[in-house]
């Protein structure tokens, strides 16, 4: 593919504009962005010593940090720690066009082993961590992201999170209504235990079936084993052998045999206490968590009172509560972890809730 100058660049989006302006959309095969990193001869992406030179932007990246050729594709960051990270940022570029509708995609491989994600930031769009699983000594993977509400005057970052990440062949697309899959919401989780939840999100037109993540981390650097990528038809997937009383997170993004929607809210969940299962009895359920300042108890019996306390074992807020459904007002209380200790009668159990 012929590399495409910041000026060619230039004409290409105001001819676009143009276009957009008489009320035509553009080609949606012909990018309206590209780097093939052909003129990059130096080293290669195959062995372990052949991308060690450092390299600079050039007029399709603005800014590249911590990047080194590797004949004709480009490594991101170095392996001496995950504090070595590398990232080039593109020029800013008007991503309205189309209706806002387009592709990023590119290759990807990583070193030895798979060491973590790549990151992707779209200025005014929410950030998309891309799971790859080819290494070094392998083809490389395409992976596409596809969004739908492209900006002017937008930059585009792809980032490693931990370590190297070979990448070539970056692409923006204009994309058809019938490329698109709208990204899924994730909905508030169901059927906690102290093991497992149900993890809930909605329906997506076109999709054909969904691919789940959860981990114990809100960036996802790490996944529950058996849950990362995981191929769901429906729209609810039990997740098990987990943590009691252990923050757990999810998010979700639908698939179909062409197309995969950029990534879902992230919803938590918390695993119950040992020994709330029987306090479960009384169908005792709390959302959202993490919650922006109120949480709601919702049981099938009166709750007799609420207790709040920090990390620290501190008592922090208490309220009678004599009713089935209540809500618990944190507004007041700064960011962090907090336990929530609810009675009914004589059985009591602790909460652990997320304040954002």
């Amino acid at each position: 593919m012929k590399k495409i100058t910041s000026l060619q660049n230039l004409f290409k989006l105001c001819l676009v504009s143009a276009m957009m302006l008489c009320g035509k959309n553009i080609n949606a095969q012909t990018p309206i962005y590209s780097e093939d990193f052909s003129s990059i001869t130096v080293g290669d992406n195959t062995t372990l010593t052949g991308s060690d030179t450092p390299w600079t932007a050039n007029s399709n990246f603005a800014i590249a940090w911590r990047t080194f050729q590797a004949g004709g594709a480009l490594r991101l960051g170095n392996g001496n720690d995950s504090a070595n990270l590398g990232y080039v940022i593109t020029p800013y570029m008007d991503l309205s066009v189309n209706g806002g509708m387009f592709t990023l995609s590119f290759d990807v491989k990583g070193w030895t082993t798979v060491e973590n994600q790549v990151k992707v930031i779209v200025t005014g769009q929410e950030m998309q961590f891309i799971t790859y699983t080819a290494t070094i000594d392998q083809d490389w993977e395409r992976v596409t992201l596809n969004f739908t509400s492209g900006q002017d005057n937008s930059r585009i970052i792809i980032e490693t999170t931990e370590k190297r990440a070979f990448i070539d062949n970056i692409s923006i697309t204009p994309t058809s209504d019938e490329q698109i899959l709208s990204p899924t919401v994730t909905t508030a989780p169901t059927d906690i235990t102290s093991t497992s939840f149900k993890a809930n999100w909605g329906g997506v037109a076109g999709a054909t079936g969904f691919l789940l993540d959860v981990s114990t981390s809100l960036e996802f650097d790490t996944f529950v084993e058996g849950y990362q990528n995981l191929a769901v038809d429906g729209v609810s997937q039990a997740v098990e052998g987990l943590t009691a009383n252990t923050q757990y997170f999810y998010r979700v993004r639908a698939t179909n045999a062409t197309a995969t929607s950029i990534t879902s809210n992230v919803m938590g969940a918390v695993t119950a206490v040992l020994g709330l299962d029987s306090f479960n009895k009384i169908g005792l359920k709390y959302y959202p968590n993490p919650t922006n300042g109120v949480v709601n108890l919702v049981a099938q019996q009166n709750l007799s009172s609420a207790s709040v306390y920090n990390v620290m074992g501190q008592n922090v807020l208490n309220k009678e509560l004599n009713t089935a459904n209540a809500q618990i007002d944190m507004t007041g209380l700064n960011a962090g972890h907090y336990f929530v200790k609810v009675t009914s009668g004589n059985e009591t159990a602790t909460l652990k809730v997320v304040k954002q």
